[in-house]
């Protein structure tokens, strides 16, 4: 449960100060301007990443036994961080920060080659020193592979979030205790920042947190592939599993040196510029690598828990598809029309549609209601004093979402979220009071399931009718949620190749928490006047849950 509590508490940490961290940004004037090749209108600031970097740090000191034993890597880290600081403050030539880079590459390697024998890539053991002066070219290509990739808002975060949700899988397999440490304060802190972070961002990354989170993918890839390996490190899981920006940089280079340029100039030719240059939003752009980067986690997860030879084969098919992307993206954008108006609802008299609202208002309140009350649990195997730190947390966030309420006048909808997962969570890990119950030949259990069904029906036919229902023309789907769609996805293939009971939990936990997190957007879109009254509602469904287990 100690990791739960540093998954929290870096959320928790993240969204607290970053609104702080944004003022201060703006002040100092460390901020992104647009133009060139930026795809924002507007100055954001940048160094975001830096927030980041130290609650992950504070984590690792404060929960790391062995200090000592990590000490290469945290100084690694440090150099990093520092190329990226003076990067966004300054501005770095491409030499300095090569260098730089380098020397961080070499204290990397100096921390990993005790933990492994050989090196191999597909399938092939790399001859010393071969092997290491491959692993230092992975390690600085994958570090600024990811600087790369971050060129829209929410994409590197909703990236990484989606790559340490797969190692810390994998970790928690392994006992690897490091690794569980850097991988849950890095998916705590990386959730609370994506808050500011996705579309429409109130903050960049910049430098600082580009490369510091590609140090982190680079270095928890290689010990997960170390760990799975019995000491030979496998370079193929972590290239799957950072393909997209490998791919990508490797092909950008590629192109400007066979048109004679130089390959290290900046230009509009990476991946997110191609696809958001074929007539699809920013958000959709960021939907859809991440899309793609869960099916390269899925070909990596095989690789490294079932077989080598099929996830190659669809691994390489993959890559192909990723160099040719410019002209498949063209060829796409002339068939593919996209038209979200459905005559049905556009003809209907106003008046009908004001009944059909009505209706089913009132019957996904029904829904709710009920799912809720068969929901709470009736008895626990959890300890007292892990109920009473979960409803501390609790209470924290609260007084952090007031805070944010009263101070932007708005309520925030990823608390509202949190409320939800964290009281299906707790539910699910719990014994519900209802479900042992039974209604002539059906139990309430199957009844509750039926209920979501309907509950998502309705959603749909609430989406369906957006152009009538809605006031105003309103996105309800966000950078955000669209990452959100991803990881729970991602959940529930991960666990059908790992299967362990707390993720499966997990996963049905998220999915249920977002259907009601859905009905939330759809009903405060029409009725805005309730949106304060059930984003307070949300909190007390986890206090109620938690409340009820300590007076069993």
């Amino acid at each position: 449960m100690n990791f739960l509590l540093i998954f929290f508490t870096s959320l928790i940490f993240t969204i607290f100060f970053t609104p702080y961290f944004i003022a201060y940004l703006k002040k100092t004037k460390v901020v992104d301007l647009p133009g060139n090749r930026r795809i924002h209108s507007d100055i954001v600031p940048r160094m975001g990443g830096l927030l980041i970097f130290l609650v992950v740090s504070v984590m690792l000191l404060s929960f790391t036994e062995e200090l000592n034993s990590v000490r290469l890597m945290i100084i690694a880290a440090n150099v990093i961080l520092l190329v990226g600081i003076f990067d966004d403050m300054l501005g770095l030539d491409y030499s300095a920060k090569f260098l730089l880079q380098l020397s961080s590459a070499v204290l990397l390697l100096f921390y990993l080659a005790p933990k492994f024998v050989k090196l191999k890539l597909f399938e092939v053991t790399i001859p010393y020193p071969l092997d290491y002066i491959l692993l230092l070219l992975f390690i600085i290509g994958g570090i600024n592979s990811i600087n790369l990739l971050d060129g829209m808002d929410g994409l590197v975060s909703g990236f990484s979030l989606l790559v340490f949700s797969i190692i810390m899988a994998l970790s928690i397999i392994s006992h690897n205790t490091l690794l569980l440490i850097l991988t849950t304060s890095l998916m705590g802190s990386i959730l609370g920042f994506l808050k500011y972070n996705a579309y429409p961002a109130k903050i960049f990354l910049g430098d600082t947190g580009s490369l510091t989170l590609g140090f982190f993918l680079v270095v928890t890839s290689l010990l997960t592939s170390i760990n799975f390996n019995q000491n030979v490190l496998d370079l193929t899981f972590p290239i799957m599993l950072l393909a997209i920006p490998l791919v990508d940089t490797l092909r950008v280079m590629a192109m400007r040196l066979l048109r004679k340029q130089n390959p290290f100039l900046p230009d509009k030719t990476h991946l997110h510029h191609i696809i958001s240059n074929s007539s699809i939003s920013h958000k959709f752009t960021v939907f859809f690598i991440e899309s793609l980067t869960v099916i390269f986690i899925i070909l990596s997860l095989y690789y490294i828990k079932v077989s080598h030879f099929v996830p190659l084969i669809l691994f390489f098919t993959l890559v192909l598809f990723l160099i040719f992307i410019e002209p498949i993206m063209k060829l796409a954008g002339r068939f593919i029309e996209i038209n979200y108006e459905f005559e049905l609802f556009r003809k209907l008299p106003m008046k009908n549609v004001m009944l059909f609202e009505k209706g089913l208002i009132f019957l996904s309140s029904i829904m709710i209601a009920f799912i809720i009350i068969a929901s709470l649990p009736q008895s626990t195997n959890l300890q007292s004093n892990i109920l009473m730190t979960f409803f501390i947390i609790g209470l924290i966030m609260f007084f952090l979402a007031y805070g944010h309420q009263r101070k932007q006048k708005d309520a925030s909808d990823i608390y509202t979220f949190i409320n939800l997962a964290a009281f299906f969570t707790i539910t699910n890990l719990n014994s519900p009071a209802l479900f042992n119950l039974s209604l002539s030949s059906i139990n309430l259990g199957q009844l509750t399931e039926i209920s979501y069904y309907v509950l998502a029906l309705i959603i749909i036919l609430f989406l369906i009718a957006s152009d009538k229902l809605f006031p105003v023309k309103k996105v309800i789907l966000n950078g955000i949620d669209l990452t959100v769609i991803v990881f729970i996805l991602l959940t529930f293939i991960v666990n059908s190749f790992i299967k362990f009971y707390f993720d499966e939990y997990f996963s049905v936990s998220f999915l249920e928490a977002f259907i009601f997190y859905l009905w939330y957007k759809v009903i405060i879109s029409i009725k805005a006047e309730v949106t304060n009254i059930l984003f307070y509602a949300s909190f007390a469904l986890p206090f109620a849950a938690i409340l009820l287990l300590l007076l069993v």
